[in-house]
C-alpha cells in the first residue's frame, strides 16, 4: 500500500530509534515537521486506520472527534 505524504510522515513520529512514540494531530488543521507543512485531512486519517493491520510496526490509532493520536506499539 502507497502512503501519502502525510500518512508516512505521521507514522515516522510513531517510532524513534525502534522505540515506540506518540503523535497527536488535529484532522483539517496544518502541521510542520523538519520545516515541511502539511495538513492531516480524513483521508489521511481513514488511510492510517486501513493501514493499521498490515504495518509491519504496530501501531495503534484513537481518534476523538478531530482530535487524532497515533501510537507505535511493540510486540513481545
Amino acid at each position: 500500500m502507497n502512503l501519502s505524504r502525510e500518512a508516512e510522515t505521521l507514522l515516522s513520529l510513531c517510532w524513534v530509534d525502534n522505540e515506540p512514540r506518540s503523535t497527536t494531530f488535529l484532522v483539517g488543521e496544518k502541521m510542520i515537521f523538519n520545516g515541511i507543512e502539511f495538513k492531516p485531512n480524513e483521508e489521511t486519517y481513514n488511510e492510517l486506520l486501513e493501514y493499521q493491520s498490515s504495518s509491519p510496526r504496530p501501531y495503534k490509532i484513537e481518534k476523538f472527534g478531530k482530535f487524532v493520536n497515533l501510537t507505535g506499539r511493540k510486540v513481545n
